[in-house]
């Protein structure tokens, strides 16, 4: 029986045990902003994406409280977004997102556009054209439940 020769051994996970779990999940679930201890990094993190279809009235669309990192498709039939959004960083300016809409994404052709902003805890507006208005905003302080004070 002829030797193998080291380049043909199959490589097992048992390997790199201290390598492997960490790959795993960078590759299911990308970067995040939390730390180790499981804590959110970022330093305003009650905040609200808001897609408004202004054409139907202000309060007219879809709201979400962003997490450091999500998808929100909303809209009326041929002027639907779709807006995604990461947490990269928290700076002086604020907390920093990669934000991108795709619009309309109900359509054949539709844009895609992508910024980084950084929202420092008050209103934020990302994008207004004729139909929508797409802002992250504080979130809204919440009404106490019955029996509360």
């Amino acid at each position: 029986m002829a030797a193998r020769s080291p380049c043909n051994r199959r490589l097992r996970p048992s390997f790199f045990p201290g390598l492997l779990a960490p790959a795993i999940a960078l590759a299911l679930f990308g970067t995040h902003a939390q730390s180790a201890d499981g804590s959110d990094d970022r330093r305003f993190p009650a905040v609200f994406l808001f897609v408004n279809n202004h054409r139907y009235g202000n309060t007219n669309g879809c709201s979400t409280e962003l997490q450091p990192e999500g998808k929100l498709t909303c809209g009326h039939a041929g002027h639907v977004s779709e807006v995604a959004w990461a947490f990269l960083r928290t700076g002086a300016d604020g907390d920093t997102y990669k934000v991108t809409r795709i619009y309309p994404s109900d359509s054949i052709t539709p844009g895609t556009e992508t910024k980084e902003v950084a929202y420092a805890g008050k209103a934020l507006v990302l994008w207004h054209d004729d139909y929508q208005k797409i802002t992250m905003n504080p979130k809204p302080p919440s009404a106490p439940s019955p029996g509360q004070k």
